[in-house]
């Protein structure tokens, strides 16, 4: 059993769900160049005022993602998403709550 497997076990999630994946070298630099296109991009009125591209935090693999619909200030000055006001709203009253005491299996993106 793999430690993520673990450790929904430990936390009473049912974990059938679940499969082990592998890591594709391709997917990665996809992301990266993804990444690349995003941070310098200059396309939009939001490139004027931006402090950072907020892109996205965890694992690339994962099979759970949460959007959010835009970074706020927080997010902006910092470059993470769901740092600010509307990330602890979402962690607070939400099954997100559950996953990001294992962050390692979902991934956020603004």
């Amino acid at each position: 059993m793999s430690r993520k497997k673990d450790l929904l076990s430990l936390m009473n999630i049912d974990s059938s769900w679940y499969k082990n994946t592998k890591s594709h070298k391709n997917n990665d630099l996809q992301y990266y160049n993804l990444e690349l296109e995003a941070t310098s991009c200059e396309q939009c009125i939001l490139s004027e005022s931006r402090n950072k591209v907020v892109f996205g935090k965890g694992d690339k693999n994962s099979k759970i993602f949460i959007i959010g619909e835009a970074p706020g200030k927080d997010e902006d000055l910092n470059g993470e998403p769901f740092i600010g006001r509307a990330g602890k709203i979402t962690y607070r009253n939400s099954i997100v709550n559950s996953i990001a005491k294992i962050r390692c299996i979902y991934y956020k993106y603004n």
